[in-house]
């Protein structure tokens, strides 16, 4: 019998996966070393970190101190007093009932208090694996395995354990909501959201949609629960907490290094700007930054308008609006690309699409190479944001009804 002809793509990936493994294993050296340096870092007693600021809210909250929550000197005394002279501090803007939340903790040490936090992102890090793995039940295994094993080591995740961040347990509280809507539970998905409040700037884009296809039922659970978290603490310290809140983020748009805001590191078109010019005057970032966020609004609501609540694209469009659109975003937050990307991944299947583990590792590294880029001084990863934005808005893969027929059988025995 005659040889059959080699395929020439299939012999392009032979070539090309070995070295693109390698150089995402290269990228995940640099997380390696990043993490024993933070980690040693704070076993040996330095604050360092997001967690600054999260630790010392809950010691003013646990104090009786936390009507200075806002206060930027108040804050930077009671770090500096913890931490030393040398610590970069923190202001801390996030809602009062966070610090609360995290009082208890502030009864430990910092490093104490740090490992416990991480413990638990990682345990929320694992959490959102299994549900993706689970998602994704149509993708064959290899894919499959290497979206999930890049997703839960990639650099925003890792971003966010090593600064002690909350933007993984944001996205396991859209994920709740986004399941309990699939399964026509409208009311306990707006209760599932709320934890997500304390980012309030990436839960508008949910709550936007939620408006936009009526679900007034979700949005009550939303209110029912979040009313309470916000507005409890200004009953306990007074309404003037809420202005303090108020003005400490209207200053921190103009702010660059100061209050570690460290906008030259951002993501957004914003990040670009002030690291290239150095400067962080809103006059120079905001026209841009608004005239993405109205460009992207109008396709967003567009798409919500036409398909159902729980449509896998309208959550996608909502997770992604953020990233481009919110003045303040960095790196960590990044991990609502994640969830979209497993939106997407899951509808590719539907469609008949193969999922080559080739994409995954390139863009694997390519986010740790953007980030590396920011750290040099150069922040350029809101280009390729716009870029998967307009790809999940405009080259969404429809459903392909034999390609479905032929996953039920595998979908069942998963």
């Amino acid at each position: 019998m005659p040889e059959a002809t080699p395929n020439p793509q299939a012999r392009v990936r032979s070539r090309l996966t070995p070295l693109l493994a390698a150089v995402a294993g290269g990228a995940l050296l640099v997380h390696v070393v990043a993490a024993a340096i933070v980690l040693g870092a704070v076993w040996h007693g330095q604050g360092i970190g997001d967690w600054v600021a999260f630790y010392a809210a809950g010691t003013m909250a646990r104090t009786g101190d936390a009507a200075r929550l806002y206060d930027t000197g108040a804050q930077a005394a009671l770090q500096h007093s913890l931490f030393g002279n040398d610590v970069r501090t923190f202001a801390f803007p996030q809602p009062a009932f966070l610090a609360y939340a995290l009082a208890p903790l502030s009864r430990l040490s910092f490093g104490a208090s740090f490992f416990v936090w991480t413990t638990l992102n990682i345990a929320v890090t694992a959490a959102l694996g299994r549900s993706a793995w689970r998602h994704l039940s149509g993708v064959p295994l290899g894919p499959r395995a290497a979206f999930v094993a890049c997703a839960a080591v990639s650099t925003p995740v890792v971003d966010t354990l090593l600064l002690g961040q909350l933007d993984l347990l944001v996205l396991a509280s859209i994920a709740g909501c986004y399941a309990l809507l699939r399964r026509d539970r409208p009311v306990a998905a707006g209760l599932a959201l709320a934890p997500a409040l304390v980012k309030p700037q990436v839960v508008v884009a949910i709550v936007l949609l939620l408006a936009v296809k009526r679900e007034w039922r979700a949005l009550g659970g939303l209110a029912a629960a979040g009313a309470p978290l916000l507005l409890a603490p200004a009953a306990a310290l007074g309404s003037g907490i809420l202005l303090d809140q108020a003005r400490l983020i209207a200053s921190l748009p103009g702010a660059s290094t100061d209050q570690a805001v460290m906008a030259g590191m951002m993501i957004n078109v914003r990040g670009a700007i002030v690291s290239v010019t150095g400067a962080s005057s809103p006059w120079l970032w905001a026209p841009p930054l608004s005239a993405i966020a109205a460009a992207s609004m109008y396709p967003a609501v567009r798409a919500w308008r036409v398909r159902p609540a729980a449509d896998a694209q309208s959550w996608a469009i909502a997770l992604m609006l953020p990233l481009i659109c919110s003045p303040h975003v960095h790196l960590q937050t990044m991990v609502l690309l994640l969830g979209a990307a497993a939106l997407y991944v899951r509808a590719m299947s539907e469609a008949g699409r193969e999922l080559r583990i080739e994409p995954v590792l390139t863009a694997y590294s390519g986010i740790a190479a953007l980030w590396l880029l920011s750290v040099a001084g150069v922040s350029l990863m809101f280009a390729p944001l716009l870029l998967a934005f307009a790809a999940v808005v405009r080259r969404w893969p429809e459903p392909d009804e034999a390609a479905m027929a032929e996953r039920q059988p595998t979908a069942r025995a998963a």
